[in-house]
C-alpha cells in the first residue's frame, strides 16, 4: 500500500513538473489582425461607394527574422482576413508569398513580451 502510495505521489509531481515546464514554453506573445484586397472597383468616389470596400483576403504570409532573414512560419489568414500567430518576442519581417495578384508589400513588425501586435495587411488588386 504505501509502496503503491509512494509511485502514486511521485506520478502526480511528475505531472505537475510536466504542465509547469508546459506552461513556462508556451508562447504568449504574436501577432494578430486582418488581410484586405482593394481596390474592388475601378473609380473611386466620394463619399465612398460600400460595394466597393476593400474585401477580406486569404493571404499566405512568410514571417522572417528580420536580423537574419530565417524564415519562422508562414501561415494563411482564414476566409474572413483574420489571422493569429503566436511569436516570441523580436523584430520580424512579414513577407507575401503569392506571386502576381493581388500584391502585398513586406512589412515589418516588432513583437514585445506577452502582448500581441495588431497587424493590417493591405493587398493592391491592380484595378485602377
Amino acid at each position: 500500500m504505501r509502496r503503491a502510495l509512494g509511485v502514486l505521489l511521485a506520478s502526480g509531481v511528475l505531472v505537475a513538473a510536466t504542465a509547469t515546464e508546459a506552461a513556462k514554453n508556451k508562447v504568449d506573445s504574436g501577432i494578430r489582425g486582418e488581410a484586405t484586397a482593394g481596390p474592388t472597383c475601378p473609380v473611386e468616389r466620394y463619399p465612398p461607394d460600400p460595394q466597393c470596400r476593400d474585401r477580406p483576403y486569404q493571404a499566405t504570409v512568410r514571417v522572417r527574422r528580420k536580423r537574419t532573414g530565417a524564415v519562422v512560419k508562414t501561415f494563411t489568414a482564414h476566409k474572413d482576413g483574420t489571422f493569429k500567430v503566436r511569436l516570441r518576442p523580436g523584430t520580424y519581417r512579414l513577407e507575401p508569398a503569392n506571386k502576381g495578384w493581388p500584391r502585398g508589400t513586406p512589412q515589418d513588425v516588432t513583437v514585445r513580451s506577452h502582448k500581441f501586435k495588431h497587424v493590417h495587411l493591405e493587398y493592391d488588386t491592380g484595378i485602377r
